[in-house]
């Protein structure tokens, strides 16, 4: 009795010959890149980067399949993307300047005067704070003048929105933003906005009554938080 023929692997299909693991890595990792290049947080990048090397590592746990289909399988590229994205990332995280004392203050809500204040990707500090020249100053009531120094630290423009920004009297009264003594005295919008990387100051004219003085400020970022600077 002749021998039975051994049994052979079926041909591979056109299904099982799509290196979906392959694909999937190169894209996940070129996303990845993307992502990181654009100053995406390390908490975006990482699990993105990290899901490329792994589709990447499942292609290559069958690379005779790919062999045998006559393809190459694109594991390496997705993981090397992913590798890349991943210090890039690391790399971006690390670069990012230290927090000074005053940051550190800032956290919990509170700093000085003439300190800078990390608002999201925006550095503020107020250098200054005093009542208008007398010649500028309204029929009634009084203004005040408060500067600011800005500096853009992210890679898109970014905005510091006058209007939201607030003055607390010696009496514990808030005040925000006098438009119209914003747009007398400084001649310039309620918005101010920066190109990445730039450094620019910005002024902000607050109406008080005749007898207040300011002791301290309110800086308020784009999502609502609140900085104190105390005025000395």
């Amino acid at each position: 009795m002749p021998p039975l023929p051994a049994e052979q692997e079926p041909p591979l299909t056109a299904d099982r010959r799509r290196p979906l693991w392959g694909v999937a890595s190169v894209a996940i990792g070129w996303l990845s890149v993307v992502w990181a290049l654009a100053g995406a947080t390390l908490i975006l990048t990482l699990p993105l980067a990290l899901t490329a090397i792994g589709c990447g590592v499942r292609a290559r746990t069958h690379p005779r399949r790919y062999r045998a289909a006559g393809l190459r399988s694109p594991s390496t590229v997705g993981m090397t993307l992913g590798v890349l994205a991943l210090l890039s990332g690391l790399l971006t995280d690390t670069d990012s300047p230290e927090p000074t004392n005053a940051s550190s203050d800032a956290a919990s809500g509170q700093t000085i005067l003439g300190e800078p204040v990390r608002m999201g990707g925006m550095r503020v500090t107020v250098t200054d704070v005093s009542a208008a020249p007398e010649k500028l100053q309204p029929t009634s009531g009084q203004y005040w003048i408060v500067r600011y120094r800005l500096s853009n630290r992210t890679s898109s423009t970014g905005a510091f929105d006058k209007t939201a920004q607030l003055v607390y009297a010696d009496s514990g009264q808030r005040y925000a933003a006098s438009t119209q003594g914003t747009l007398e005295l400084t001649d310039a919008t309620m918005l101010h906005t920066l190109e990445p990387g730039d450094t620019s100051r910005s002024k902000i004219v607050f109406a008080l009554p005749e007898a207040a003085t300011v002791a301290k400020l309110g800086l308020v970022s784009s999502i609502g938080s609140e900085h104190v600077v105390e005025v000395p």
